[in-house]
This record gives C-alpha cells, structure tokens and sequence, in this order.
C-alpha cells in the first residue's frame, strides 16, 4: 500500500484529461496528495471547487484551465487531502453542553473527588453543578454515592454525568429538588432505575438515559439559549477535527426534537454551521406516533445541511451495568455466587414484539432506523427484527444501521452484508483499558477477548462505518476521528504505545479501512452516498487536508495528525499552517 501510494506523487496529465469549458473555478488545490475513495479515479494531484461543488478531480495541467483571475488557488505542498471525515454516530449537541462543566475524569476514585474538590474551591456561581466524565470502573458495582457528592457540594444540587453518558451521579440536594423519595418508582424498572440500599432509599447512582432525563428536566431544563451558546463554542472544534457531516444519534438536552432541529437550522440559515447534520427522531415509547413525527419533521428540514435521516433506539444499554443482552449469562463473581439467583441474561428497553412492530413500521415508511445494540443478545434481536420487516414489508431502498456492536456472535456477522445492515462501530472503545480489565472481563470472561471485530465484518461484506459516540464512552471521550482511526489500527490506548493489544489482535484495521468508514461508507449509512464521501467531480466540495501522510506513517503517529485545511460545502471552515 505505501509503495502504490507514493505514486500519487508522479504527474497525472496522461492519465486524466479533463478540461474545462466554462467558468474559471472558485478555488483550485493543486501539489497535492489527493486520496479520494473513488474507486474509479482513486487518486489525483489537484482538485478545482466551483460554488459548493467538485468541478474537477485531476492532473495539476489539467486544473490550469479552472483558474481564473479570480480563483483561489492553494498549493498543497504534497500534502494529503482526504474527504471530508464524517462522525456516523456522535451527540453533538449533548455532547457540547455536558463537557462545559466539571471534568470529574480520574483513573482512581481518590482523583476523580479530588476533581470535584478542585472545581468546588474555585467557588462557582451555578445554581447547579454539572459535570462529566467519571469512569464507572473507579467505583463499586452499585456506583458513587450521593453522600461523596454532599461533602463536596452540600448547598447546591450536583449532577454528575458517567463518562458513558448511561449512568448519573446525584448529590442529596439534586434528589430533594427533583422531588425523588425513597418511594419514587424507578422509570423504567429493570433498565432505568435508582440505585438503593438496603432500605430502599436512593444512593445517588442513576442508570440509563429514560431516568436521567426526567432527573435533568427536574433540575432544571436546558433553556435553547444556552444549548445554542454550548454548540457554537464547539462546532469550530469540529471543522478543526477534519469533520464535515456527522449523524446526530439523539439530543436529550432539548425538551423536545424539535427543538434541536430549529436551533440547528437557524445557525444554518445565520451561516453557523460548519458541519452537516443529519438527525434523529428518538423513539421512547413503541406506542408513539413517531412516524408522524419524522413526516413532520421532514417537511421542515429537508436540505443538504440538516435533515432527519434516522429513527434513533436505545434497544439496550451497556455491559457494565448488565443492561445489555446476552446470548449467554453475565459471569457471576463474589456475593453473586453465593445466592440462587437465576442466571442474569441483561436486558432491552422494548419487547421483541415491540422492536418487530417498529421495525415494520420503519420500513413501510422508508424512515432509516438506528438500533443501540451492545450485547450480541441485542444484536441478534435487532438483526431478526430487520430481517422479518425486510420480508414482511418488501422494501428494498430502506437502510437500517446497527450500532456500536461490542459483542456479535460469529453466526449473525454475515448476516449484515445479506440483510443491507450498516455496521456502524465506536472503534474508540476497542482498546484493553482499565474498564475492559476491571468490569469487561469479570463480566464477560472469555468474551471480553472477542469485542468490536470490525475487521471481520469488512472481511464479510458488510458496509462498516466509524464513530465518536462523543461524549459517551467507556474510557476515551473524544470526537477526534484521527484518534479513533489510531485505536482502530494499533487497538491500544495512544498515550500508553506499551499497553496491550485490545483483543483479538487480528482485528486490527488499515488506514484504507479506516478512511473509508469515516468517509464513503459513512455517506452510505445516512444516504448521501451520491452527495459526499468520496472526491469525485459533481460532489458537493466537503474536504481536508491534513499534515501528515496516513499511509506512510506509524500507526501510533495517527493520532497526532492535525488538519490543516476542511472545507464544507465549498467553503473553508478551519485553515491554519496552509
């Protein structure tokens, strides 16, 4: 690969010969390394941009006739431009609110409340703290306490979220606001729940997002002027990352969808909005209307900017709090064996007649639909549920995604590629950090050494794209697609090159691999495969230009990789040091 890609650099005006018989162009890219992920013209040295749109891939002679007196023209100098990466599932708008308080990350439980001791001295002015970022491996089984929170803020309500956005940590004074008592049913009883003791009352851990929310709006709901404040001070972050279009799994922050959709358009319609968004409409209960939402929705948005593209389902919720389901029992340690318990498979948030009748419903509709499914229990549910639509309802053009996908049992990876389900991966998680060793494996024994395969799902046809999930995560919180593209070649922690391989080492991906599930096959998911993904003329212009050759670098160098240049939409929205 490295040596096929060197020849990206000898002259191509033999090979193509475009030309130009209309107007000069707006800006020309010339000298450069132009990987484009078009199989058909997969590399060229110069790329012209007319409007918002790719009106020449090609030679640097033969981009001389797009340069006009007024045209742009960059010199890439050699360097490597890339499509525009695209995020297939990250929370931008939850994710730019929760991570503007307190970073309470730590890797011991004495540094994460060293933290928040920290924050508490400089005295801030919130009527409610707010915070981000615990790891749930730091703390018991059942989860922090409220009483830990309550020496470190006892006047004000604290609301702490877990690093994988699953899981809350809540003061007394957040309970007593919130109106919650020691008999205040859990939300969804099994899956969204109050952790207890032994008297009933609430200990300050919260599980799952259902139960969260309604604590959050309790407390108080994120009014939109400050949501927007939060997402302007982050979207320049984003074209900074190289990023140009990310799918939106879900906003919560809002009190309603809507909302977020309205916010987002106005910072387009003001010329705010540096990324496309393509969006969610969240179904929480299988007896909703939520096909009229999206048809409502759709009426709305409907441009190459922003647009409803999926229903979003919270199918289950993650390994760590046995909220995911199993085709084979949690592994059972400590008091567990002790008791006579029945075997503890997880669990989902809706019935499989209720994830059958959605999944129905979906594709009669032709509304995508974005399945969370970590347990390769969860995965197998969702996977027959598509599969009885697919049969049931004919569709063909219908485009389910299955994400996230921890464990895949070896039987179902092939039926991805059979059934048309996009695999959509937070390679970020694949790596043996101290969550996978402290809770994966005592969870799942042998099977903490079989996670995220995206390799094999590659290998068996299927149309793999990549994520952040950002903020959620197990151990890394990041929306950097460079860093992530890192992990998944090297499966290890980048700041730690001595640790272990996440298992199994055979899963490691190439670059090539990588580049392409953040770009074309990431288009495919959200269905804008036509539109973006791939530097190929008559695209729309989404482009990056990045520091460093990917191909010819060590893998443990990719994170480091900065962007120089993107490009959205034919305009530039982040350039520095070209």
């Amino acid at each position: 690969m490295k040596k096929a890609l060197l020849s990206l650099c000898l002259p191509l005006s033999s090979i193509f010969a475009d030309t130009n018989s209309g107007q000069p162009a707006d800006t020309v890219f010339t000298n450069g390394l132009v990987y484009t992920v078009d199989s058909a013209q997969p590399r060229a040295e110069a790329v012209a941009v007319t409007g918002n749109t790719i009106s020449y891939v090609g030679s640097n002679e033969g981009a001389k006739a797009f340069v006009g007196p007024n045209t742009q023209v960059i010199d890439l100098g050699g360097r490597l431009m890339l499509p525009g990466l695209i995020d297939a599932h990250t929370h931008a708008l939850v994710g730019a609110v929760m991570t503007r308080g307190v970073d309470a990350r730590g890797e011991t439980r004495e540094e994460t409340l060293e933290k928040l001791r920290a924050y508490a001295r400089q005295a801030p002015k919130e009527d409610i703290i707010r915070g981000f970022g615990w790891l749930l491996n730091v703390f018991p089984e059942k989860g922090p306490t409220r009483e830990e929170l309550d020496k470190i803020f006892p006047d004000r309500p604290a609301i702490i979220m877990g690093i994988d956005l699953h899981n809350a940590w809540v003061n007394t004074k957040a309970l007593e606001k919130a109106g919650i008592t020691k008999n205040s049913p859990d939300l969804v009883p099994g899956f969204s729940y109050f952790e207890r003791d032994a008297e009933g009352n609430p200990t300050g851990t919260i599980r799952e997002v259902p139960l969260i929310t309604f604590i959050q709006n309790r407390l108080h709901p994120m009014d939109g002027e400050y949501v927007r404040a939060c997402l302007e001070e982050w979207l320049p972050k984003a074209a900074r990352a190289g990023l140009t279009t990310v799918y939106d799994a879900g906003w919560p922050v809002l009190p309603n969808q809507s909302a977020g959709y309205a916010m987002l358009d106005g910072l387009a319609r003001e010329g705010k909005l540096p990324i496309r968004v393509a969006g969610s409409v969240v179904i929480e209960n299988a007896n909703e209307d939520y096909v009229g939402r999206m048809n409502e929705l759709r009426k709305q948005y409907r441009s190459d900017l922003l647009w409803p593209a999926a229903f979003k389902l919270w199918l289950d919720g993650v390994v760590e709090t046995k909220t995911s389901l199993l085709l084979e029992p949690y592994e059972v340690s400590g008091e567990d064996k002790k008791s006579s318990a029945q075997p503890n498979y997880g669990m989902t948030k809706f019935t499989r007649e209720e994830l059958d009748e959605i999944a129905r419903k979906s594709a009669e509709a032709d509304c995508d639909l974005h399945i969370h499914a970590l347990g390769d229990g969860t995965c197998r549910m969702a996977l027959d549920a598509i599969e009885k639509a697919r049969k049931n309802t004919g569709a063909t053009s219908w485009n389910p995604t299955i994400c996230h996908l921890m464990l895949v049992d070896d039987t179902d990876i092939p039926r991805f590629a059979k059934l048309g389900v996009n695999a959509q991966f937070t390679i970020l998680w694949a790596t043996a950090d101290s969550n996978w060793r402290n809770l994966g494996v005592p969870l799942l024994g042998k099977r903490a050494y079989r996670q995220y395969r995206a390799k094999s799902f590659f290998d068996a046809g299927a149309n793999v794209t990549f994520s952040s999930d950002w903020p959620a995560s197990s151990y890394i919180s990041s929306f950097d697609p460079f860093l992530a593209m890192e992990i998944g070649m090297t499966r290890k922690v980048p700041w730690l090159p001595d640790s272990e391989v996440g298992p199994p080492a055979e899963e490691r991906l190439t670059i090539g691999e990588l580049i392409k599930g953040y770009t074309l096959n990431a288009a495919r998911q959200i269905r804008m495969e036509d539109k973006i993904g791939s530097i190929t003329k008559g695209k729309l212009a989404d482009l990056v230009v990045v520091d460093q050759n990917l191909f010819e670098i060590e893998p443990s160098a990719v994170h480091k990789t900065k962007a120089l240049l993107t490009m959205m939409d034919g305009k530039i929205t982040h350039r520095e040091g070209l």
